[in-house]
């Protein structure tokens, strides 16, 4: 067995190397298990495409109104940069057309 470290030849079955101390494995390695572009529903087991939500959420709206009373720029500069993040699709939550369950707990299977 060869050390990952510095290469030197070692006993089969030692679990240091003789010449740098690093510890060798050797058990064998776990297969990874495949995984998937789909996410799996925890709520229903849903597999499929999920529905994208919203730009801007309820919420977002009500916090921008509440940051105008400070003035005009912060609830601007907060829509704004909300609305750019979620832009992009993988920012936005993903809703379970099933269940209608959010991805707060989704697993890709």
């Amino acid at each position: 067995m060869f050390c990952p470290n510095c290469g030197k030849e070692n006993a089969n079955g030692a679990t240091i190397c003789d010449s740098c101390y690093t510890p060798l494995n050797n058990q064998p390695r776990q297969q990874v298990p495949e995984k998937h572009d789909v996410p799996m529903c925890t709520g229903c087991g849903y597999k499929g495409n999920w529905k994208l939500g919203p730009i801007l959420r309820p919420m977002d709206y009500v916090i921008g109104i509440v940051l105008l009373i400070f003035g005009v720029v912060p609830g601007i500069i907060y829509i704004g940069t909300v609305a750019a993040i979620r832009s992009n699709k993988d920012r936005r939550e993903k809703i379970c057309p099933k269940c209608k369950a959010k991805n707060l707990w989704t697993f890709i299977y």
